[in-house]
């Protein structure tokens, strides 16, 4: 990410800089650790004085910069879809959806598509798949649905089909299956086949993204947030980050939403002054259909990007979109 953030830095610095200065970038490496993030972001905000800082690849890292932050600096998360931070802190903004994000458009879907539908959830034993369970279900109850069975499983004691038989999904029109260890999931899949075969299978998108070719997975489903991957403005970035640094962008669309972290940043700046972080933080949290790099950017209430949603499906070995999802 710092790559894609100096870029943005060079660019504006091109055009004059913010109020006839220079923008600087002084760079710390979070290593997707929390307390290194943590102490990297307090001597940042601490020692340097910087009230605005850019990071969280990953959702440790940005939990801890937010912690080393407190309220003494303003944080924009370009790649964490940190749920914890999500509803939590004025002072944090995701540019990734949140995490679980996704649960309350799946629900709309399946109320709406399927009237009643009598939805199955099974889930890993672990916290990441317990707080989507709960989030999951909290949605259907919210969407006028219901959950019909629940049962949760330990992929390490449990075998996939004595996993698959913790729940009777003979009666269910859905069944939501949240499983974290690839090969466990194929085969816990399989298994689920081949007990109900007539009950269709969602998952989260990241399992369904990794599937690979691999048969059990065909007509599995999932939501995620929609990203035009071929759209004018990331083919832009990704042209001008080649020409710059000689090579393609890993994990193109991370860098490109730090790429708009800067900027987002730098036009609060160039606006509000940089010495009034309260008033830029107010700034970025009122923006609306920013064009960015990544995409069209709106933040929520919360400070989260809003997103349109689609739901996918595994069909002959690749993804196919079923329907996209406006909020």
């Amino acid at each position: 990410m710092e790559r894609a953030i100096r870029l943005a830095a060079e660019e504006w610095n091109a055009k004059g800089g913010i109020h006839g200065k220079p923008v600087e970038i002084v760079a710390r490496d979070g290593s997707c650790d929390r307390g290194r993030a943590r102490m990297a972001v307090e001597e940042l905000v601490l020692q340097w004085r910087i009230p605005y800082v850019i990071g969280g690849l990953c959702d440790e890292e940005a939990a801890g910069a937010a912690e080393g932050a407190g309220e003494k600096a303003v944080i924009i998360a370009p790649a964490s879809p940190n749920a914890a931070l999500a509803k939590k802190d004025d002072n944090v903004f995701l540019l990734a959806s949140p995490q679980g994000g996704e649960m309350p458009v799946l629900a709309r879907y399946l109320v709406r598509t399927l009237k009643k539908p009598n939805v199955i959830l099974l889930f890993e034993d672990s916290e990441l798949s317990r707080f989507s369970a709960d989030a999951f279900e909290k949605s259907m109850t919210d969407a006028g649905g219901s959950i019909k069975a629940k049962a949760s499983f330990y992929p390490r004691s449990v075998e996939p089909k004595d996993a698959a038989a913790t729940v009777s999904a003979n009666d269910g029109d859905v069944l939501f299956l949240l499983s974290e260890i690839p090969a466990y999931t194929e085969r816990l899949i399989a298994a689920v086949k081949q007990k109900y075969p007539n009950v269709s299978i969602f998952v989260p998108a990241s399992t369904l993204e990794h599937a690979l070719d691999l048969p059990s997975f065909e007509g599995v489903e999932a939501v995620r947030p929609a990203v035009d991957a071929e759209a004018k403005s990331l083919r832009d970035f990704e042209s001008r980050y080649e020409s710059r640094y000689g090579e393609a962008a890993a994990y193109l669309l991370g860098q490109a939403a730090a790429y708009d972290a800067l900027n987002l940043f730098l036009k609060a700046i160039d606006a509000k002054g940089y010495g009034n972080p309260e008033k830029v933080r107010d700034a970025i949290a009122a923006t609306k259909q920013y064009n960015g790099a990544s995409g069209q950017i709106t933040l929520d209430a919360f400070g989260n990007i809003e997103h349109p949603y689609e739901i996918i499906r595994w069909h002959s070995g690749a993804l196919e979109t079923v329907e996209t999802i406006a909020l």
